[in-house]
């Protein structure tokens, strides 16, 4: 026989194109690109004429395969191919959806031959996954939703329950998650926890904001970085804050989001950099070059920028007394509230006017949009980045957005700090402020202000360490 014609080659063909999920290496999937090379016209065509042809008829019967009461007509094989690939339904109609997958299913479980029964029962790709219905210990059914009503398919009229179970199994190799961006906005997912990730590479979860780090299947195989969350309100919360925000190069961006076992996940772009310590710790040029001392002052511009636009987002609606403050939409003052270096990204990747990527602000978990009438909030209970937090933390009950300026005027300093003198520069510079104790019964800090109590109990007062008075008074001269 015609290794075109043969559906045991076929099956194996469709075996050797399944991939191996990194996230769980006992499950498999069949990427998009592979579905195409391995279900083409002409391979099937054959292989349908080989198994419906009267020559093989009998042929097939003997081998167990599923009979049909009459004999197939001879179009059999030309409206299998449309149910295969597709038909118009009528003039100017849209294309009737494809059942390649359906195709792939019954190749990897050597029923091709049942192929036409799912056509007679009107089963395509977009049916895909098929419920369990009538569960009864380790036996049940498959069926579809038509319309919120169950409906049982004839296609599955007399098979074994062990068939029944291959079919459940391997239709979720063929219906990975997609995630695709809508109106310019990010879409919410609810994933089946049955669902097989496409993820050709996955790493354990990292600390915050990159999360894990996942490689999707895909165009050119992109990474991704993968944020996990376990509570509902913590992921709504950052899910509404990114939602906020304008298009800005110094944002990152959110991709998708989805719910999946019970657990919450970001999905954004991977900073193939990393953070802004990470660029601190492994790059240094010995002597600055103009391109390096551009790209900081160009990327300082930048992170202002951005911040800019978390602080004063656009308005949807037009604010007035009677409904400042009392829904979401007229929240347009935020606060990041977490400005620090490892939630600065470095997207290496991205072109640049001097070749050195751009740089991110990330991780909006503790951002919170007010209006122009709320901005400040108590300051009890607020968790931020002990280096750069702002000394209203300590010394007032309220903060708003001044306090991420603070934030972002630190990350400057250390910043230029290691564009000098590189990142022994800016631990040097840390232990120095470490070393500067205040009036109250702390650890050493190396945050860049102290605490005196010079009325003795009571308020504070805060005032710039002098580590920080000395690094800047040479910067300002």
């Amino acid at each position: 026989m015609d290794k075109r014609s043969d559906p045991k080659s076929f099956s194996l063909q469709v075996w050797e194109k399944l991939t191996k999920c990194a996230y769980d290496p006992g499950k498999y999937f069949l990427p998009a690109t592979s579905l195409d090379e391995v279900v083409q016209r002409e391979t099937v065509e054959h292989m349908l004429k080989g198994l419906y042809s009267d020559s093989h008829g009998e042929h097939s019967r003997s081998e167990g395969m599923q009979a049909h009461n009459n004999a197939f007509p001879a179009d059999s094989v030309a409206s299998l191919m449309q149910y295969v690939f597709g038909a118009r339904s009528a003039e100017h109609q849209p294309s009737r959806k494809p059942a390649r997958k359906i195709l792939a299913i019954l190749a990897l479980m050597d029923k091709v031959t049942s192929l036409i029964d799912f056509m007679n029962a009107g089963i395509y790709d977009e049916h895909l996954p098929l419920m369990r219905d009538n569960e009864e210990g380790a036996t049940f059914d498959l069926v579809r939703m038509i319309d919120g009503k169950k409906t049982s398919p004839t296609c599955f009229k007399g098979w074994p329950q062990k068939d029944i179970r291959d079919f459940d199994n391997y239709q979720w190799y063929m219906v990975p998650p997609s995630f695709m961006m809508r109106d310019e906005q990010a879409a919410f997912y609810e994933i089946e926890d049955r669902a097989i990730f496409p993820w050709l590479v996955y790493s354990p979860p990292i600390s915050a904001p990159a999360g894990s780090v996942v490689r999707k299947n895909g165009a050119s195989n992109p990474w991704f970085a993968l944020k996990e969350l376990q509570r509902r309100p913590q992921f709504d919360s950052e899910v509404a804050a990114l939602r906020k925000l304008r298009p800005n190069r110094h944002l990152v961006t959110l991709l998708a989001s989805y719910e999946y076992q019970s657990l919450y996940y970001l999905l954004f772009e991977w900073a193939t950099g990393g953070s802004l310590l990470d660029l601190w710790n492994t790059h240094h040029p010995s002597v600055p070059d103009r391109s390096w001392v551009l790209w900081f002052a160009e990327q300082c511009l930048g992170l202002a920028d951005g911040l800019h636009g978390i602080h004063n987002t656009q308005p949807r609606t037009s604010l007035t007394a009677s409904n400042a403050g009392d829904g979401t939409e007229d929240k347009n003052c935020g606060r990041h509230g977490d400005i620090k270096c490892a939630n600065v990204l470095w997207f290496k990747q991205e072109p640049g006017a001097h070749g050195h990527g751009v740089l991110k602000i990330a991780d909006f978990g503790l951002s919170r949009f007010h209006s122009q009438q709320t901005t400040k909030v108590p300051a009890q209970g607020v968790a931020v980045s002990l280096t750069f937090k702002a000394p209203e933390l300590e010394t007032m009950d309220e903060i708003s957005r001044p306090f991420d300026i603070w934030s972002l005027g630190c990350l400057y300093l250390d910043f230029i700090t290691w564009l000098v003198q590189g990142w022994d520069g800016v631990d040097a510079f840390s232990l120095k402020r470490a070393g500067e104790k205040d009036s109250l019964p702390y650890l050493g800090q190396d945050k860049f202000y102290n605490l005196w109590r010079p009325g003795g109990p009571g308020s504070p007062s805060a005032t710039v360490k002098q580590a920080v008075k000395e690094l800047i008074l040479p910067v300002d001269q």
